[in-house]
């Protein structure tokens, strides 16, 4: 197996659980980068994936009218508007983080598990960024 057919696999899944949560590809990362980032703006947003603001506006506003962000005026500046991940959201991202783990992991012993996640801490610290693992 290569790091090619993981890829595949996880794609494969993420596209599976978008497909039955009726969201696309942006809209599922803007789902997870809320999660991480509360009461971000759309030029936040925007600015993260480095796409234009109008790239990010519709897919946020049917994100929104969907029930899975609300929106909520700053409160030091009326003209900025924050969004705010609903739980419908939330667990989106949950069920789709969770059927990738599920596939990646399934057959992995508590050893096994463990080894690969002593392995990605160095890779990250290694890498400078320091990050937590869930």
């Amino acid at each position: 197996m290569t790091l090619s057919f993981i890829r595949k696999r996880v794609v494969n899944k993420v596209t599976e659980q978008m497909l039955r949560n009726k969201v696309s590809p942006l809209q599922l990362m803007i789902l997870d980068f809320l999660t991480q980032q509360k009461g971000a703006s759309v030029k936040d947003i925007a600015s993260n994936f480095n796409i234009s603001m109008a790239s990010v506006s519709d897919p946020v506003e049917d994100l929104v009218k969907g029930g899975y962000l609300k929106r909520k005026s700053d409160l030091k500046d009326r003209r900025i508007t924050r969004l705010f991940i609903q739980s419908k959201g939330i667990q989106i991202v949950k069920k789709t983080m969770d059927a990738v783990v599920l596939e990646m992991f399934n057959g992995l012993s508590e050893k096994d598990l463990k080894s690969y996640l002593n392995a990605v801490k160095k890779i990250c610290e290694s890498m400078g960024k320091n990050a937590k693992i869930r």
